[in-house]
């Protein structure tokens, strides 16, 4: 009896719905607008969930640009681009600021994030 409860168990926990990842850390190759190929995969996962969420916003957030760089449009857009290619609808996008915390972890000058904004 106790197998049959323990099976019943089982079966329902492979059922409940799974939480979807909606944050997105993306990396650049180092002082370019580049994403590299991860990254580019990471966007890819981000557009595919964002799809099945049914996101209703994109938030994507690039570091400002640092004395003599100008590199925040560029990855701006190659994020986009990747977004787009992976067929989501560009009206979803919002630019925003990397929140303080994420600008003073290691490498924040080549990061971005992604966060799909859903259920509203």
């Amino acid at each position: 009896m106790m197998s049959l409860v323990a099976l019943a168990l089982t079966g329902c926990m492979s059922t409940s719905p799974q939480s979807m990842q909606d944050f997105f850390p993306v990396f650049f190759n180092a002082n370019t607008a580049e994403l590299s190929l991860d990254a580019q995969g990471i966007v890819r996962q981000a557009a595919a969930n964002a799809k099945m969420l049914k996101a209703s916003k994109i938030e994507v957030a690039v570091p400002p640009d640092a004395a003599g760089r100008t590199l925040r449009e560029g990855r701006f857009t190659a994020i986009q681009n990747v977004l787009s290619a992976a067929g989501v609808n560009p009206n979803l996008l919002a630019r925003s600021m990397l929140s303080a915390d994420a600008a003073r972890l290691p490498g924040a000058a080549d990061r971005a994030e992604i966060k799909l904004i859903h259920g509203m």
